[in-house]
C-alpha cells in the first residue's frame, strides 16, 4: 500500500513539474486560450479583383461557428473564454498589391499583420495593441487576414527572439478559398487560431515526418491539429492540444514524442 502511495505522489509530483508548455513559442499576443480574446477580422483584395459582401459575411459565419466551438472545449476542461470581434475592410475593401496563392508553407508571407495594420493608418501592430489594452480588457488578442484568393490558409505564431515589432501582434492569413477551391470552413479558421495559441501541426506536413504523425493519428485520432474534415462537431480538442494552448495542465511523456522539428523546446 505504501508503495503504491509512493508510486501516485511520484507520478503528481512528475505532472506537477512539467505543468506548462513554456517553449520559446509561449509568447506573443495570444498566450493562453483563457479569458477574454480579442479577434481583429481584416477583408484584404487585389486591384480589380472585389469582395462581395455575402463571401465577408459568410467567412465571419464560420469564424464565429469556430469561436463557438472553442468555447465549447474550452468549457471542457473547465474554462471560460468569451471572444470581442473587430472588423476593418468588411464595407469596402482593403486593396493590396499582391496576394499570393500558396500551397506549401515555405511560401507564406510572414508580415501580413504588419503590413495591413500600418495600410490601415497604424505606426506599427504594436500601437493598436496598446490601443486595445487602453480600452478593452483583453486577455489575448489576434488578427485574422482574409484574402480574396486561394490558397493554404497558415498561421504566424510568435516566437521568442523575433521582431517584436512586426510579429508580436500574431494573427493568421485565411483564403476564400482552400487549394481546392472550396469555401474555407470553421474548422480551418479554428485551426489557424488555436496555432496562435502554441497548438502543433499533428497531421504530415513540411517539416513532419510520416512516422510522428502516424502515432499523432493513433493516440489522438479526433484532434482538430489532424484536421482532414469540416465536420466541427467530430473534432476536439485532446489532451496535447489542450497542454499546448494552457488548457490542461497535466504534461505527459508521449506529448514530446509529438513535437514537430519546426518547434524545438528550447
Amino acid at each position: 500500500m505504501k508503495y503504491l502511495i509512493f508510486i501516485i505522489t511520484s507520478m503528481l509530483i512528475h505532472l506537477t513539474v512539467n505543468a506548462q508548455n513554456m517553449d520559446e513559442w509561449h509568447d506573443g499576443s495570444a498566450i493562453e486560450l483563457k479569458g477574454k480574446i480579442y479577434i481583429l477580422s481584416v477583408f484584404i483584395t487585389t486591384p480589380g479583383k472585389t469582395w462581395t459582401y455575402d463571401e465577408k459575411t459568410d467567412l465571419l459565419t464560420s469564424q464565429f461557428k469556430a469561436q463557438d466551438w472553442l468555447k465549447q472545449q474550452a468549457k471542457l476542461y473547465g474554462a471560460d473564454i468569451s471572444f470581442e470581434n473587430g472588423f476593418y475592410g468588411l464595407k469596402s475593401d482593403i486593396v493590396v498589391d499582391e496576394i499570393k496563392s500558396i500551397k506549401e508553407l515555405y511560401e507564406a508571407r510572414q508580415d501580413w499583420v504588419y503590413q495591413v495594420l500600418t495600410k490601415i493608418g497604424y505606426s506599427s501592430p504594436l500601437e493598436f495593441l496598446e490601443r486595445l489594452k487602453n480600452t478593452k480588457d483583453c486577455a489575448n488578442a489576434l488578427v485574422i487576414i482574409y484574402a480574396n484568393q486561394s490558397g493554404r490558409s497558415y498561421a504566424v505564431p510568435y516566437s521568442t527572439g523575433r521582431n517584436k515589432e512586426k510579429y508580436f501582434f500574431e494573427g493568421c492569413t485565411v483564403y476564400r478559398k482552400d487549394t481546392y477551391y472550396q469555401y474555407t470552413c470553421g474548422a480551418t479558421i479554428a485551426h489557424e487560431i488555436l496555432h496562435l495559441f502554441g497548438a502543433w501541426d499533428l497531421y504530415k506536413r513540411d517539416k513532419t515526418d510520416k512516422e510522428r504523425a502516424k502515432k499523432a493519428d493513433a493516440l489522438f485520432h479526433n484532434d482538430i491539429m489532424i484536421g482532414g474534415t469540416c465536420d466541427l462537431e467530430s473534432l476536439k480538442i485532446t489532451r496535447l492540444t489542450a497542454w499546448l494552448v494552457g488548457l490542461w495542465k497535466y504534461k505527459e511523456d508521449v506529448f514530446e514524442e509529438l513535437r514537430p522539428r519546426n518547434h524545438p523546446s528550447e
